[in-house]
């Protein structure tokens, strides 16, 4: 659309040179229409730019976040796998498991819940900027 009222106004501009002061002057308000058009439509353009600019920011922060999730709960089913093999004994240290107080799985389970609520507020919020940037 840009393309065609640049070559509008070119066309204008050099129809002008055979033209009456009368003639002149109706090309001369639609020159000033068609530039005020391309100027709207460059304002236009350049502020879709500064928008698709700062979604793909808010995209790739989303990205970030939902990596850490991922790589939280990868770390956090190997240590669940882990807890479920010294309980059921198959872990190759058998005396392990009698060192393994209810305490100490206690403060591993507090200590998981807290950094998945952590990964979880921290997706959200994620989320919810991702959500009210209308993307």
């Amino acid at each position: 659309e840009q393309q065609i009222k640049k070559s509008e106004l070119e066309e204008v501009e050099r129809k002008r040179g055979s033209l009456t002061l009368k003639e002149i002057e109706k090309e001369d308000s639609e020159l000033t229409a068609l530039i005020r058009d391309i100027t709207s439509g460059e304002r236009k353009v350049n502020r879709y730019i500064v928008d698709l600019t700062e979604r793909c920011v808010r995209v790739e922060r989303l990205r970030g976040s939902l990596g850490k999730a991922r790589d939280w709960i990868r770390s956090t089913k190997k240590r669940l796998r882990k807890f479920n093999n010294l309980r059921s004994g198959r872990d190759s240290l058998d005396e392990r498991e009698d060192n393994v107080s209810a305490e100490d799985i206690e403060a591993v389970a507090s200590e998981m819940r807290q950094d998945l609520n952590h990964s979880l507020s921290l997706l959200q919020a994620s989320m919810e900027t991702f959500d009210n940037s209308g993307v």
